[in-house]
């Protein structure tokens, strides 16, 4: 029941970060609209500066649901790796039982990392976190994964005293 407990406590500070969240957000963004199109209208004679300013409204606000859709995606692949579907895939992709498999809030590709570090991965695993590679256009994936979930959590134990954060 510890897991589910911290899962509720979690779940609530979210909620109530959630709904302030929202409330600041309407506010600031509905005078930041209005201060907006009140500066297009003072520089409206240098039309290449009020061109730039659209530019990069638009253009942040396609960057930031850019960033949302891959947090989602994130979120999926912590589900993935909670459950029948985490023992599954340590089962595909490990000899051990000790991992981060069917760990919260880490990812599939931090838990075959750590299989990688310790040098005990399947040869199934092997070609799909090549597989990770080419997709994420990087050299090492996975391992890269698993050693950002290390540094998280050691920046969290030095700078809060904790290193299980929700944030």
């Amino acid at each position: 029941m510890k897991e589910t407990k911290k899962g509720l406590k979690f779940l609530l500070e979210a909620l109530v970060g959630l709904v302030l969240a929202v409330i600041v957000t309407i506010v600031i963004k509905a005078i930041g609209v209005v201060y907006g199109f009140g500066w297009i209208v003072y520089h409206i004679n240098q039309p290449k500066r009020v061109i730039k300013f659209i530019d990069i409204w638009i253009g942040g606000i396609f960057q930031n649901i850019a960033w949302f859709i891959m947090k989602f995606s994130l979120f999926l692949d912590f589900i993935w790796n909670i459950g029948g579907s985490a023992e599954l895939l340590e089962d595909f992709s490990t000899s051990r039982e000790d991992s981060l498999f069917n760990t919260a809030r880490v990812s599939i590709s931090a838990s075959i990392g750590e299989a990688e570090q310790l040098d005990d991965t399947t040869v199934h695993v092997r070609g799909f976190s090549r597989g990770l590679n080419v997709i994420f256009k990087e050299a090492t994936h996975c391992l890269s994964s698993y050693r950002k979930y290390i540094n998280s959590r050691e920046f969290n134990k030095k700078e809060f005293n904790n290193e299980d954060r929700l944030l």
